[in-house]
């Protein structure tokens, strides 16, 4: 069961760098240099995928409960400063 769960989370990361390295660094462009494509994605996703590890160790577990707190008593105020910021803008 623990060999499954672990294999999904393995291809669930490589799934979300995958997306990751598409969309939003070009896939296979590189300007003013002439690689191979397939190298020049492989790259990239592993690039997301180092980043990706790198900031999940790093950053505190964050649990339900400290995501609520945060929510409430910092996010929320945020987002009513900010309303309140584009209403006396506009």
């Amino acid at each position: 069961m623990l060999l499954g769960h672990r294999v999904f989370e393995s291809l669930d990361l490589v799934a979300g760098a995958s997306i990751l390295a598409v969309l939003f660094l070009g896939a296979w462009h590189v300007p003013l240099l002439a690689v191979p494509e397939a190298l020049v994605t492989v790259v990239k996703i592993l690039v997301v995928l180092v980043a990706i590890v790198v900031v999940r160790n790093a950053l505190p577990v964050l649990t339900p409960a400290v995501a609520l707190r945060l929510c409430w008593i910092v996010l929320l105020p945020l987002a009513v400063l900010a309303l309140a910021v584009v209403e006396l803008v506009l």
